[in-house]
């Protein structure tokens, strides 16, 4: 029986023609908000450091809203700059990971950055992939915005 996690590549559903308003009318819809708009900044941050090929990285087990939030800042500020949207990773933090598999994935992906949205899966990412060449991953609670992990 095969146990590894699925690693799931979502297709982001924004067009460049698609405008995205968040809607703050409750507490929860305003934390999601709040944690659209610091995924917002990291991936303007990654942009800024000259990352063109940023690949989001989420939990499947997510609150609808906060994961909306999340893939939409993320979708807006790439179809801002003209850039192309690579597909959503879904990956579990908590499960073992197949990390030959995830770097398959990663090198038919080619990003030059992940944007993490739980510190959790930055972690697990740093820890996975640094032996194996030069990746940039973000996550939410990492120092300046930005780590550097190695894969090739």
């Amino acid at each position: 029986m095969d146990t590894r996690p699925a690693l799931r590549l979502r297709t982001p559903g924004v067009t460049p023609s698609a405008r995205v308003a968040l809607v703050a009318t409750s507490p929860r819809g305003r934390a999601a908000e709040a944690h659209g708009q610091r995924i917002a900044l990291a991936t303007q941050h990654l942009l800024t450091l000259g990352h063109r090929r940023i690949l989001l990285v989420t939990a499947p087990q997510r609150p609808a809203a906060e994961a909306d939030a999340e893939l939409q800042a993320h979708c807006q500020v790439m179809l801002a700059e003209g850039l192309a949207l690579l597909p959503r990773l879904e990956l579990d933090p908590a499960a073992p990971a197949c990390w030959p598999e995830l770097a398959a994935t990663l090198i038919g992906i080619a990003p030059t950055a992940l944007l993490c949205t739980q510190p959790a899966l930055a972690r697990a990412l740093q820890t996975a992939l640094t032996p194996q060449g030069e990746l940039t991953i973000v996550g939410p609670e990492t120092k300046a915005g930005a780590l550097n992990a190695s894969w090739h």
